[in-house]
């Protein structure tokens, strides 16, 4: 275990990173998680027609979907995708409320908050949850 007066030893704390167009918090990696290069369309389409061309060759499907990077459960509906309505069947389908915008106040309430804490986002939760609550009580008066 280092010391605490290590120079090598890494910071357990979440780092600020600010660039053009980006704010986020990075975790000890560096990076945000998913913040890999944008995939197009067309590449996903083939990434998972040669994966299920190689399912119909006789490959395992444990193997398929370690190096394609994916769930047996995917696998079969992209096979079942597949069948039904062809290559159309294996572009990614809209998700409805996959996302919540914050309010900007709230967002960089949150942001704060993490940075001069080592608190995580169930902390986090909890936290702005138990203050909700205490807002919403009467007051004296």
């Amino acid at each position: 275990m280092p010391r605490l007066s290590d120079p090598g030893r890494l910071p357990r704390r979440n780092h600020y990173q600010e660039g053009p167009g980006f704010l986020f918090l990075a975790t000890q990696g560096g990076r945000p998680p998913g913040s890999g290069q944008l995939v197009r369309p067309a590449q996903v389409v083939r990434r998972r027609r040669a994966a299920l061309r190689r399912w119909e060759a006789g490959e395992a499907i444990a193997t398929i979907c370690a190096a394609v990077g994916c769930s047996r459960a995917s696998l079969y509906r992209w096979r079942d995708r597949y069948r039904a309505e062809g290559l159309a069947g294996l572009f990614d389908r809209y998700r409805a409320g996959g996302r919540r915008e914050l309010p900007e106040v709230i967002e960089r309430l949150i942001v704060s908050v993490r940075l001069l804490s080592y608190w995580n986002s169930r902390r986090l939760a909890a936290e702005f949850s138990r203050a909700r609550d205490l807002a919403a009580l009467p007051r004296p008066g």
